[in-house]
């Protein structure tokens, strides 16, 4: 049985191959789990999100997500799993990460919170992340650099791709090997509580937004 718990991993693969029925299905395992979300695709019914202010990227949004990951790192007893979906806004192939991001993938086997990140392609993402990852669930891709770039991580990664039919993935775990799998269930959501805005208001309101618990940061570092 796998266990990510402690472990940097990553997703990727085209819009609407299965990377975030994996990702669902992973936070599923982590009770105190916080998801960063720009595009709102997880239930607050179902999942402590964060959805940040800026989406573009820039300084400013590289100023918030900073500040994000600084709320995770001092609070890291409050959680288990980091989990950035698009992923390459914040940490991009060419250009620089928050600098608390460093620290998270550096330190999160000490603090024992798994980090783990999703992108489209390979190749958007910090190679740091991508070849320091303990896994890596690759889904359907189809460009040629994507692939020469997982070939160049282990031999056949790559071309291992090719195979892949429908919602299948291929898992391949750093320094040992790959594997062809079958598709991971989809799970059932919760049903929509009558108060559902209340509901949802209680997952978000301990996270670090910018306009009102960040400024008073009494619980982030200088």
């Amino acid at each position: 049985m796998l266990s990510l718990q402690g472990k940097r991993f990553v997703i990727v693969g085209l819009q609407g191959s299965g990377k975030t029925i994996q990702a669902k299905h992973i936070l599923s395992k982590f009770p105190r789990h916080i998801v960063v979300d720009f595009l709102k695709e997880y239930s607050t019914n179902d999942y402590k999100r964060y959805v940040p202010t800026v989406r573009e990227r820039g300084d400013a949004l590289k100023e918030e997500m900073n500040t994000f990951f600084r709320f995770v790192a001092n609070k890291k007893s409050n959680f288990d799993m980091c989990l950035v979906d698009e992923g390459n806004r914040i940490a991009p192939n060419k250009g620089d990460m928050p600098p608390a991001l460093w620290d998270l993938n550096d330190f999160n086997r000490h603090w024992d919170i798994s980090l783990g990140f999703i992108a489209r392609r390979p190749v958007q993402l910090n190679t740091d992340l991508v070849e320091l990852a303990h896994y890596i669930f690759i889904y359907k891709l189809t460009g040629k650099n994507d692939k020469q770039y997982l070939n160049y991580l282990h031999e056949g990664l790559g071309d291992s791709v090719e195979q892949i039919q429908g919602h299948q993935f291929i898992f391949y775990e750093a320094g040992k090997g790959y594997q062809l799998c079958s598709p991971v269930p989809m799970l059932s959501p919760s049903v929509e509580p009558e108060n559902s805005s209340q509901q949802a208001a209680s997952k978000e309101t301990d996270l670090p937004q910018p306009d009102s618990v960040v400024p008073q940061s009494a619980d982030l570092e200088k």
